[in-house]
């Protein structure tokens, strides 16, 4: 095999070291002690050597692969020939998982250096992924900067790419799927049009990466389209690593969309499979999860507390940690919370406590993902409390008592309050709603007409947006009074003065919105005081009466589809 096809072999490698937590065999054997089939094996060419050894590549003969790898070091290192080394230790490291991380050290001790395609680039991209299992993100990230700088200086655009594919992972696992997003759609972009096998492959996983980022910003649709052209591709290449990713995120896109007997099909699909197979710890994680969370959909609580028990064995034998692995936590301590299963709610906190600590840690996840409600103090807290109120039940009664007592005299204060805020609303409302009657004055039309036209050039300012905007306000600000005003809008804008001016902020609101993207991101809150509005629930009123839908109906019905590649 010539380097461009051993470039591709290490693609493939290096994608499901990633995908898949792949193992590869540990061969034991003897080989030290063979000298002899080693020399014999010396006088072949590094071709012929090569030809053996990257045969027959779905088939694991690791112990004939190893011998033949050892034999191509010994003539590298006798002709004292730089790049046969490198290339040696590579094929050292697809025979074994034990010592990977010692053959890609080597690789990397001879080459880097030196000036050689590939190398040693594909060693630290190696070394990173293999970090990255370990949930070692920093020494993974560290190894991705360094394989950075020699692509860079190589200018390799394909080593790059797969730089760029490990960063948008890693920033998936960071909580910035927005960032992940990004750059897994540039990766798709890249390789959609390409005929080759590797860019056809490298598309798959590109997309599959970019689906998996929608799902997890809140857009199932977007990711369950993508995944459905992506099967078929994925068959042709029968890549099972690959099929699996997609039938796991069809099954969460499937969940989100609230179509949880179509998401435990592709569960029990996958399950059917892979029936003969041993899954990675992420996919059997997830298979678990969903599985779960469909089931508490379903109100079949008991199989679904079965299915966060299996994920809760599977992180601890493992060591496994991850965000799906503390909302698996999460998801467990609300159930025994609701049971009023103290020992387990205890249980639960000391465990989502080691999590927060490691994906602190490693992930950062806990400043971008976490509801406060389950931020650290908070969970030590809870924690704390229940102790308390197993040492000191009898007291924990009588405050409680107490505590009804003087919540029930509270709401009782609260809700008079309410009733009697709510008589002034009404009536308030009333007033504002009920059409004053306009005296009829004799206004001259040049009067008229230099109010209607400094109108005109008032509606061109901020003005009329301002939270303290009145008509005496606006009457004062065009030199008249207000019943000559009242009269004007009501004769040539066909209109009351409250109607004209939330006919002019909805309009004026809905061509910002039209025009620029970022306020389809501020909240209703933000929305309605941008528009001179203080009170959101009058501001959505208004404009619901006037769009005929609320704000976030108009933002998804007028905005939803932008995201979407395919």
């Amino acid at each position: 095999m010539h380097k461009e096809q051993k470039i591709l072999c290490f693609k493939i490698l290096l994608v499901a070291f990633v995908l898949s937590n792949a193992i590869i065999s540990n061969a034991q054997s003897n080989l030290n002690n063979d000298t002899t089939a080693l020399e014999n094996l010396e006088n072949k060419s590094y071709l012929d050597l090569e030809k053996v050894f990257w045969s027959d590549l779905d088939k694991f003969d690791t112990v004939k692969k190893l011998k033949y790898a050892k034999a191509y070091l010994r003539k590298a290192k006798k002709e004292k020939d730089t790049l046969e080394i490198a290339d040696a230790y590579f094929m050292m490291t697809y025979c074994s998982k034990l010592n990977t991380l010692s053959y890609l050290d080597s690789i990397i001790g001879v080459t880097k250096n030196k000036t050689f395609k590939n190398q040693p680039i594909n060693a630290y991209i190696l070394r990173a992924s293999i970090f990255g299992q370990k949930n070692d993100y920093k020494r993974a990230l560290l190894n991705l900067e360094k394989a950075n700088f020699y692509a860079k200086k190589q200018g390799s655009i394909l080593q790059l790419n797969d730089i760029k594919y490990f960063i948008s992972r890693f920033k998936t696992n960071l909580g910035d799927y927005e960032s992940a997003k990004k750059l897994q759609k540039e990766l798709v972009l890249y390789y959609k049009n390409s005929n080759d096998f590797y860019s056809k492959r490298a598309y798959i996983v590109a997309s599959e990466a970019y689906a998996n980022s929608l799902n997890f910003l809140n857009k199932p649709d977007s990711a369950l389209l993508i995944v459905k052209n992506l099967i078929p591709l994925s068959l042709k290449t029968k890549d099972s690593v690959i099929y699996n990713k997609l039938l796991i995120s069809s099954a969460i896109s499937n969940y989100q969309t609230g179509n949880y007997k179509i998401s435990l099909d592709s569960i029990y699909k996958l399950k059917e499979y892979n029936r003969r197979k041993v899954f990675s710890t992420d996919v059997e994680i997830l298979i678990n999860l969903y599985e779960g969370k469909n089931y508490l959909e379903q109100q079949k609580k008991k199989r679904a507390i079965q299915c966060f028990k299996k994920v809760d064995s599977i992180s601890s034998a493992k060591n496994y940690y991850h965000s799906y692995v503390r909302e698996n936590y999460t998801l467990m301590y609300n159930y025994y919370k609701n049971n009023n299963d103290i020992n387990n709610q205890l249980h639960y906190i000391d465990k989502l406590l080691v999590t927060d600590s490691i994906l602190n840690n490693d992930f950062k996840y806990l400043a971008k993902n976490v509801n406060d409600k389950f931020t650290k103090p908070n969970l030590i807290d809870s924690k704390q409390k229940i102790i308390k109120s197993l040492e000191k039940e009898k007291t924990k009664r009588i405050s409680l008592m107490f505590a009804l007592l003087f919540l029930i005299i509270l709401i009782i204060v609260i809700t008079l309050r309410n009733i009697k805020r709510k008589k002034l609303y009404k009536k308030h409302i009333a007033n504002l709603e009920t059409p004053k009657k306009v005296k009829s004055y004799l206004i001259d039309d040049k009067t008229t007409l230099r109010i209607l036209n400094d109108l005109s050039k008032i509606e061109e300012t901020d003005f009329l947006l301002s939270k303290d905007f009145s008509l005496v306000l606006l009457a004062k600000e065009l030199e008249t009074n207000t019943s000559y005003l009242s009269k004007i809008i009501n004769e040539h804008k066909k209109k009351t003065f409250k109607q004209y001016l939330i006919d002019y902020r909805i309009r004026f609101l809905i061509q910002q919105l039209d025009t620029k993207l970022i306020m389809r991101k501020y909240s209703i809150e933000a929305l309605a005081e941008s528009v001179g509005y203080t009170n959101a629930s009058s501001f959505t009123r208004i404009f619901k009466n006037y769009t005929g839908k609320s704000p976030s109906e108009f933002l998804k019905s007028r905005y939803s589809t932008d995201d979407s590649l395919f």
